[in-house]
């Protein structure tokens, strides 16, 4: 338990490093097109939960399922992908969503309490959070981090106290979700006073949409990873530098 505190510190300033660089623009983008607090929570915290599953299952002890990291890494940039056409082509989203009901409407058992038809996928309801879990979900294979101290409880803590180790990447998860939520409500705020976000025709949703279909091709290409890379060398915001610092001076 002793770097519990470091933990929660460590992910709060990943966003100060360049390894969350793919994530960033993502939950800054959807942060500011969503009017429900409700919706960026549920971003958020499904990318904390995807971040804990992927650390554990891909960190210590890998390939439990037979899919490497580039797998899930490609997996999740498809999900971003098709979630750009959303931004970039509304009107067509729609029509395919409209279809995709209609056939659900043919597949799905009817519900005999309510005498209707079940439909799972309605990711277009306005209270419905379907989309932005599996947005969140989609961002832990992506999410990477420059911090020692996660290195050292994947590395270190967990192999030799699960428990102990789980909570620390608990604590580490729960940083980056209190900082990135902090980070999405503001910018909300912010761009809400600068442009109108509702219409889905907008430039925004256009450039935010651009900007997806950008993370993506980066994370097929490997070039997220040679940025980061880059900026890590130019020692980008000396978070990594300061946490080695706090690492040092607790003796670890």
């Amino acid at each position: 338990m002793d770097l519990l505190a470091l933990s929660f510190l460590a992910g709060a300033l990943t966003i100060l490093t360049p390894c969350v660089l793919p994530v960033l623009p993502i939950v800054i983008g959807s942060g500011a097109i969503e009017k429900s607090n409700k919706k960026i929570i549920a971003i958020i915290l499904s990318l904390c939960i995807s971040i804990i599953f992927i650390s554990l299952l891909l960190k210590t002890g890998a390939d439990t399922l037979g899919f490497s990291e580039n797998f899930w890494k490609n997996f999740s940039a498809t999900i971003i992908l098709v979630f750009s056409f959303h931004f970039l082509f509304p009107q067509t989203w729609a029509k395919i969503l409209h279809e995709i009901k209609k056939f659900l409407k043919k597949i799905i058992p009817t519900n005999k309490n309510q005498n209707k038809k079940i439909n799972i996928f309605s990711l277009s309801k306005k209270n419905n959070l379907s989309s932005q879990i599996i947005l969140g979900l989609s961002l832990g294979p992506i999410f990477s981090t420059c911090s020692p101290t996660y290195f050292i409880i994947l590395a270190t803590v967990l192999p030799e106290s699960f428990y102990v180790g789980f909570i620390n990447l608990l604590a580490f998860c729960l940083g980056v979700s209190l900082v990135m939520f902090l980070v999405a409500y503001a910018s909300k705020g912010v761009f809400r006073k600068m442009i109108n976000l509702s219409n889905p025709n907008g430039w925004f949703k256009k450039i935010l949409g651009i900007i997806f279909v950008l993370v993506a091709i980066g994370i097929f290409s490997g070039y997220d990873k040679k940025i980061e890379a880059y900026l890590v060398g130019k020692g980008y915001l000396g978070a990594t530098e300061f946490e080695i610092k706090v690492l040092k001076d607790i003796g670890m």
